[in-house]
């Protein structure tokens, strides 16, 4: 039984070994892949048509936010007795706060510290009320769940950012409505930080390719390219990708390859019209030469 498992097993090597040879030899017939061309990536940031946002505002808008839906939940619950929320003070200390030009850090951080506490107040507040709900359907539709869920969120990283002293937060919201879209560092002179999607953009041979569209931030390739710059340039300038106005993720990426997808639309039909004219022109070009060489065999026909 050894023996024949010996004698199994080099057949197996011996087979195997002719088989990787063959393979190797079809490899070394086939010849080298010839470059096609060049291969520019680069990427920017999509700007997302949205305010500029401020963690007191952010937190202020929360608040109010918070506040509708105490209200509303109150309102089909039938509860009269509605619990305290204190927005009228809360709303004047915030604008004592945000209509200041010149506002130091230690009044921002005691601002973002009071509308945090208001906000919190409000949170389980909104627990309370929910938990009077077992046995029935949820009050809140689908849209003020999300809303809810979001401002969970938000104070949850506001409070982590306020209790560490730091202004970055993994994955921080910046908009309550579109909590997608991310903040990046940019560093340029006329906005230090954009807020949008990042796509990562490859041309070949003047086509633009969307390889990569995320809304973290992440790692691109370092050497810019004047053509990838240049085309963002005219997506920018000319088909607003620096103002997009959708209002969800998936109509902010269809948005934002639409607008590639006519750029390389528009290089396809000048490239189409300028063969389609090369063709016309050669064609009478050819009709000349025949009319020419008609023209002269009848007058040589003619003088004989």
């Amino acid at each position: 039984m050894t023996r024949t498992m010996n004698k199994l097993g080099r057949g197996i090597e011996e087979t195997g070994l002719k088989g990787n040879e063959g393979s190797n030899e079809t490899a070394t017939e086939e010849k080298p892949v010839k470059n096609k061309g060049k291969l520019i990536m680069d990427a920017t940031v999509a700007d997302q048509m949205t305010a500029y946002p401020t963690d007191l505002g952010l937190l202020a808008r929360s608040r109010e936010e918070s506040e509708r839906l105490i209200d509303m939940l109150c309102k089909k619950l039938d509860i009269k007795d509605k619990p305290r929320t204190y927005r009228r003070l809360a709303r004047k200390i915030y604008l004592n706060v945000a209509k200041k030009k010149n506002k130091s850090k230690k009044e921002i951080r005691k601002g973002i510290g009071q509308q945090l506490r208001y906000l919190n107040r409000n949170l389980k507040n909104i627990d309370k009320l929910s938990d009077t709900t077992e046995g029935m359907s949820f009050p809140l539709e689908h849209r003020d769940q999300r809303i809810y869920r979001v401002i969970q969120h938000i104070y949850e990283q506001q409070y982590q950012m306020y209790k560490e002293h730091t202004h970055s937060v993994d994955s921080r919201i910046v908009n309550i409505y579109q909590p997608y879209v991310r903040p990046f560092v940019r560093g340029k002179d006329k906005a230090q930080v954009e807020f949008g999607a990042k796509p990562g953009v490859s041309i070949q041979n003047g086509y633009a390719r969307i390889n990569t569209l995320s809304w973290e931030a992440y790692n691109e390739v370092t050497d810019l390219k004047k053509q990838v710059e240049g085309k963002f340039g005219q997506g920018k300038n000319g088909y607003n990708l620096d103002k997009i106005r959708a209002r969800s993720s998936k109509t902010s990426e269809s948005w934002i390859a639409a607008i590639f997808f006519v750029m390389n639309l528009i290089k396809f039909s000048k490239e189409f019209l300028f063969s389609f004219l090369k063709e016309v022109l050669l064609s009478l070009f050819l009709v000349q030469d025949i009319f020419i060489w008609h023209r002269n065999r009848f007058m040589l026909a003619k003088t004989k």
